[in-house]
Formats: structure tokens, C-alpha cells, sequence
């Protein structure tokens, strides 16, 4: 933990020498959410949702999962990507297996190294982007349509998220391995394209929307109303993508006031960096993920103490309307005697859902009950916990 804590430190100062102090107050245009220390219980999901439904996904020797990347439900089916294992899963609602896409190599409809996919709105097609075999199309039958290795020919273009919007229209972040603003030399942008052919970026690379090459969260990009909010981990900060104007605006600033990474990273020599977290990790060491907006709350996880392996995973509700934080241990249903970390994924305007793996539950003495009601095996695949309301 100490050593990966170290790479991501010197990654953060890198960048960070070069940076304008865009979370200034004066140059602040968004909004503050304030992230206190205190933590107590957890929350009751019910208070919010109406609806739960917990489905575990079928375990058998064609089903195994190794890590999830991604995860979508359409058309009543689960479909997942397994990155670990280099593979889609395609599950029913009801958590049954159907089949699993796991053809290795560089030939039609075969995967090397899938990063992400999304379900194209037209046809309900599950499109997977491969480093190395570009765009590759499958029905949700499990069927080979086609694939396109050419419009991701460049090997400098390492996709790393990208998105359907509309019709056959896609959002994806790219690494820029050079050039941009003379104050970088590598980072992200944002850009537009089609299946067809990519378009320009429509993100100017400037001091304002310049992200590091520090992203590890599945929910890169979450639907709001017209557009998208799009997060990103060491900057402290929620954009909000609006596709239709093509820009880019800093929505909400999650403020540890004296706990966040970049904010001290840029303030002081790597080296008392170092000093200073290895002995106030707890305190100077604040990082927000798992971020989902609905129209009246935010529901994120953050953690701290980082620099050991004590490091605490919190789960918090912003209120918007009396604009206060409130942080808990985790979400808590007690009639059914399970408790789970986070929710990680946004289903709809009205619902999320978490993904809670075996070792989560056994990690947690309390799910015991639920666990023997539930024969539930450390060797199993994980659950899905749909809210809804």
C-alpha cells in the first residue's frame, strides 16, 4: 500500500507543479460539498428508495468472474465486462447465465485487451472497445456483427472510458501522450465521435479542464438531465458534460477542507509530502468515488488514511436542498441483516445499484444471517442491489 501510495504521490506532484490553483474560492463558479470527519451508522437506503431487489449472479465454470470494469442492464439482460478475465458476461435479469463473449486473439470479433463497451441506443447492440481490435459489435444474442479496427488505429489513442449518447454517437476519453497546453505534457480529452469516424475534441486542454492520468472508478461517466457528469478522481471535482453546446463545466468542488490530495500536493516538496502523510494520513489524505446525482441527493463513497492499510471507506448522502454532508460506515438493510459499502453504479433517473462481492459480505460479521439464508459461498460471483424508487 505504501509503495502504490508513493507512485500515485509522485504522479499528483508531477502534475501539480504546473497547476493553477483552480479550487481558489475566488475562482470558484460551482458549488462547495463540504466533507466533515465525523462518521456514525449506517444509512437506511429505504429513506430515499422504495424498492429493492438483490440478484445474485449464477456461478458456474463459464461464469466465473474475475473483476468487473463495466456493467450495463438492458432489454431485461446484465451484461458485464470482465476485464481480468477478458470476457462479457451476459446474464438474465433474473441473474441466470446466458453466455459469456470470451474469443482471445486479433481476429474478427475476438478480444485482446477490452477497456470498456456500451449498449448503442439504435439497434441495442453491446459495442466493446479493445486496445487492440478497436470497435467490436455484437447483438444481445451473443452474435458477431462487425468490427472496426481502423478507426482506432493510432496506437497512441489508449481509449480509456467511452459512451453511447445518442443514436450511434459516443463520448470517449483518450490519454494524450503529448502536445496540448505548453504548461503539459500528457493527460486526457475529452472527444466526440460516430462509428464511423472520430470528430475533433470538443474540450479545449487548458488549466480549467486538464485531468492527470490518475483514473481507477468504474462510473466515469454518469447520465444527468441533457448531458453527463464525468468525474475525475485527484482533481476533487465533478464536470458536467452538455454534448449538445460541446463544452465542459466544473459542477461540484467535495472539499475535505485540510484532508484533500491535490490540494496539498502542489503546496509543498515531495519529500515533506511524504513525511507529512505518513504521519497524518488520516487527516491529509482524502478521495472521493462511486459518485451518483439524482435530482435532490448525491450519494458518493470516500476514503482517507490512506497511507497505511487502515484506509476507510465511507459512504455519504449530499442533501441539496438544506446543502449538508452526512457520512456513515456504510448502507445498512437491517430486515434482511445485510450491510454493504457503496453504490457504484447509476441505473436511472430513479435508481442505482452496488455490485457487492462474497468477500465484502463475509468481511462484515453482521451479514452472517444473510449469508446462511442465502447459502452464499466466498467462491461465488457477486450480487447485484438494485434501489429504485
Amino acid at each position: 500500500m505504501y509503495k502504490l501510495l508513493i507512485t500515485i504521490i509522485i504522479l499528483i506532484y508531477t502534475q501539480s507543479c504546473n497547476y493553477k490553483d483552480v479550487n481558489n474560492a475566488s475562482n470558484r463558479e460551482f458549488k462547495d460539498i463540504v466533507i466533515k470527519d465525523s462518521v456514525g451508522g449506517y444509512w437506511n437506503p429505504m429513506e430515499y428508495f422504495t424498492t429493492y431487489k438483490i440478484i445474485p449472479l449464477e456461478t458456474n465454470e463459464k461464469s466465473i468472474i474475475g473483476k468487473i470494469q463495466n456493467i450495463s442492464i438492458n432489454d431485461n439482460k446484465i451484461i458485464l465486462l470482465d476485464k481480468q478475465r477478458i470476457r462479457i458476461h451476459v446474464f438474465e435479469i433474473t441473474g441466470n447465465h446466458l453466455y459469456t463473449i470470451n474469443k482471445i486473439g486479433l481476429g474478427p470479433g475476438e478480444l485482446m485487451e477490452p477497456f470498456d463497451f456500451y449498449i448503442d441506443q439504435m439497434d441495442t447492440s453491446i459495442m466493446i472497445y479493445d486496445r487492440l481490435n478497436g470497435l467490436i459489435k455484437y447483438n444481445l444474442s451473443g452474435e458477431f456483427i462487425q468490427q472496426s479496427k481502423t478507426i482506432f488505429h493510432n496506437p497512441d489513442f489508449n481509449v480509456i472510458r467511452i459512451q453511447n449518447i445518442k443514436e450511434n454517437y459516443f463520448l470517449f476519453r483518450k490519454s494524450v501522450p503529448g502536445g496540448g497546453s505548453p504548461n503539459f505534457t500528457h493527460g486526457y480529452k475529452l472527444y466526440l465521435g460516430d462509428y464511423q469516424k472520430l470528430q475533433d475534441s470538443f474540450l479545449s486542454y487548458t488549466d480549467a479542464n486538464f485531468t492527470n492520468t490518475n483514473l481507477s472508478y468504474t462510473n466515469v461517466f454518469s447520465k444527468f438531465e441533457n448531458g453527463f457528469n464525468y468525474w475525475e478522481v485527484f482533481r476533487d471535482t465533478l464536470y458536467y458534460i452538455d454534448f449538445v453546446n460541446r463544452s465542459l463545466k466544473r459542477k461540484y468542488y467535495f472539499d475535505f477542507q485540510e484532508r484533500s490530495m491535490s490540494d496539498i500536493a502542489s503546496k509543498m516538496p515531495l519529500e515533506q509530502l511524504l513525511t507529512y502523510l505518513n504521519s497524518s494520513g488520516d487527516k491529509y489524505s482524502g478521495m472521493v468515488n462511486n459518485v451518483i446525482e439524482f435530482q435532490d441527493f448525491i450519494l458518493f463513497n470516500y476514503s482517507y488514511n490512506l497511507n497505511n492499510d487502515l484506509a476507510k471507506l465511507v459512504f455519504a448522502k449530499y442533501d441539496k436542498t438544506t446543502e449538508t454532508t452526512t457520512s456513515y460506515n456504510g448502507i445498512g438493510l437491517d430486515e434482511i441483516k445485510i450491510r454493504i459499502n457503496s453504490l457504484q453504479f447509476k441505473l436511472s433517473e430513479n435508481s442505482a445499484y452496488a455490485v457487492v462481492s462474497p468477500v465484502e459480505l463475509y468481511n462484515n460479521s453482521y451479514n452472517d444471517e444473510f449469508i446462511d439464508a442465502n447459502s452464499i459461498l466466498e467462491s461465488d460471483n457477486p450480487l447485484l442491489v438494485i434501489f429504485s424508487r
